[in-house]
Order: structure tokens, then sequence, then C-alpha cells
């Protein structure tokens, strides 16, 4: 007997956005260009107004992420393939329009495409003293393949952790996980189950994608991964949320998801 299990989940990501003219002002931001698919923003918003980094390219790829007050270091992932991104610091005006006061081009041509998602990012954010991330080292120290990684961390999240049905009702507009509370706290939303993953399997050299959109499977907003597989050259997809679902119920599972069942994608990190 299968279940039909509901997730919401809130992103940092804001759509609708109207721009007006460019102000003109002293520039307050660097951006540095690390060569592997992340490019790091540095920008000092001292007066604490609304503002965001808006990275866009020519064939429609649009992402944006929340600058807070004070000091900001964001590692922007460029997560739309080898082509120029633009990217644009913006400072609201009011409402949903915004100027930009910053912009930096860039043109993206890895050798290996999934390079970009092997690093932490504003969204996949880890250090190597992270608890969870000694923790994924652990448990991986005697796997002689990627497969053996891949089996163990999904075993260990699906087990570990238990889903909060609660939590959505408390959480703001650009909630971003942060690993290290997950991983306290035990529980969580699709959300931050897939960003543990991801900088589990990722401190351990393995290309893993998070993905937000919709699946045939969830009724609402979801987040999963996607794990690259270099001798086939493909993504395969991986839900723990669903497993974690399941397990407690009691019911069997698949690591490996039906690609058909989760299409609708509308960001990849």
């Amino acid at each position: 007997m299968k279940k039909r299990i509901m997730f919401l989940a809130l992103f940092a990501i804001t759509i609708g956005i109207i721009f007006i003219t460019p102000e003109k002002v002293a520039k307050a931001g660097t951006f540095t260009d690390n060569g592997n698919g992340i490019i790091t923003v540095k920008y000092n918003n001292s007066n604490g107004v609304k503002m965001k980094v808006y990275v866009t390219t020519a064939n429609g790829y649009a992402q944006n992420y929340a600058i807070n007050s004070g000091n900001n270091e964001l590692d922007i992932p460029l997560t739309g393939g080898n082509t120029t991104y633009n990217i644009k610091i913006l400072k609201q005006v009011e409402g949903t329009s915004y100027t930009a006061v910053e912009a930096y081009d860039v043109t993206l041509n890895l050798s290996d495409k999934s390079e970009v998602y092997t690093y932490s990012n504003v969204i996949v954010n880890f250090e190597l003293s992270d608890k969870v991330v000694k923790k994924a080292a652990a448990l991986t120290k005697n796997c002689k393949t990627e497969d053996e990684v891949v089996k163990k961390l999904h075993k260990f999240v699906v087990e570990y952790f238990s889903y909060d049905y609660e939590k959505i009702n408390g959480l703001s507009s650009g909630y971003i996980p942060d690993i290290e509370v997950v991983y306290k706290d035990k529980d969580g939303i699709c959300y931050d189950f897939s960003t543990v993953f991801a900088a589990m399997l990722r401190t351990q050299g393995i290309a893993v994608r998070v993905i937000t959109g919709y699946s045939k499977k969830v009724d609402g907003y979801h987040a999963w991964n996607q794990i690259y597989d270099a001798e086939d050259d493909k993504w395969y997809t991986v839900d723990t949320t669903y497993d974690i679902c399941y397990d407690d119920a009691g019911y069997s599972y698949s690591i490996t998801k039906t690609e058909s069942d989760y299409v609708d994608i509308k960001y990849i990190y």
C-alpha cells in the first residue's frame, strides 16, 4: 500500500522582479570567479535595505539570492551549464521593483559540467569542521566505491532523521537550511534533508544537486537530489524525504526514483 505524502517548503527565491533604471552608487561589492562554477559575491549592505543577487543567462535561466544586512559573502553556483552569466546586485525600490547597483559578467566553460555540484555554495553550505561532515567521513571511511558511499549515507539520512510536519508553519520565505542545526535536531523538511544529503556526499567527492520543484509522488513544492554517475554520464534521482516517510511507515522503497516522476524542476543548486 502506498501513501501519498504532502511536503511543503519555503525557499530563498522570489520571482516577479521588476527593474527600473540602474542607480549610480559607489561600489560596495566584489565578484570573484573561483574557476569552478562558483562566483563569490561580497557585499556590505550597510543600510540594511532589501537586496538580492540576481543571476541570469540569455536562454532564460534566472536565480536570485538574498543579501542580508551588514557584510555578506555568498558563494553563488552557476547551474545553467556552460554559457555567459550576468550577475547583478539589486536594491529594492518598492514592492517588487528593484534597481541594479552593480553588475558582473562571467562565461562558464567547465570541462566537467558536474564539478560545480561538488562544492559548498550559498544553499548547500558546509565546512569540513561541521559535525555532520565529520559524520559522513566516519561512515564512509571503509567504502571502496561511490555506490557504497551513496548507499551508506542514504541509509544514515533515512534512519537518522524524521519528517517534521509542523516546521513549515514557522519558517520565513527566505529560509535556507543550516545543516548543523538540522543534524542536531534530527528532523526537518524536504529542503533540509536534500541539503544535508548533498553536503555529506559532496564532501566525499560525489557530485550531487539539490533540486526544487514538483513531483508526481508528492503534494506541494518539494526538494530532492540528483546524483551524478560518471561511468554512465547520467544523473539519478534520489528522494530522501520520500524514503524517510516510507521507512517510518514500514514500507519498502528503492534509493533511485523514476525520473519521469520528477520532471517539473524549478531550481537547481
